[in-house]
């Protein structure tokens, strides 16, 4: 453990649950498991998700609430009508 982890485990009487060793195992395994997540959130999609989430619709045009957006974006919240 290092100087701080020691320190907290001696004046608040807290242990980590896991070593390093074992949580980054973990979260490695984490991440191969959900391969489509990590696909979804590095593509691209779960960023125009959020962005969609606050956005507001005039006159049947999706608009967004940011006012910097990626070309990809604008052309997308252009083309979308509801």
């Amino acid at each position: 453990m290092n100087t701080t982890a020691t320190k907290i485990s001696r004046e608040l009487g807290w242990k980590p649950a896991e070593t390093f060793e074992t949580g980054i195992r973990k979260t490695v395994q984490w991440y191969l498991d959900n391969q489509a997540w990590v696909k979804n959130v590095t593509s691209g999609v779960y960023k125009m998700w959020i962005n969609i989430q606050g956005s507001y619709v005039v006159d049947g045009v999706l608009m967004g609430y940011k006012s910097l957006i990626s070309n990809e974006e604008q052309i997308f919240k252009r083309c979308a009508r509801f």
